[in-house]
């Protein structure tokens, strides 16, 4: 998920959207639960 949140700014930085900036709230909507996740899976194991 964290990386396919990063792999839709990069298209959206390249112009595959319609316009540009159309992926941005997307993007923050995708990475930060799953950065958030993440975090909490790391802490959780150590």
């Amino acid at each position: 998920m964290v990386l396919s949140a990063w792999l839709m700014g990069v298209s959206d930085l390249l112009g595959h959207y319609p316009r540009r900036g159309d992926s941005v709230p997307g993007t923050i909507a995708a990475s930060v639960p799953a950065l958030i996740a993440l975090i909490a899976l790391i802490a959780a194991a150590l």
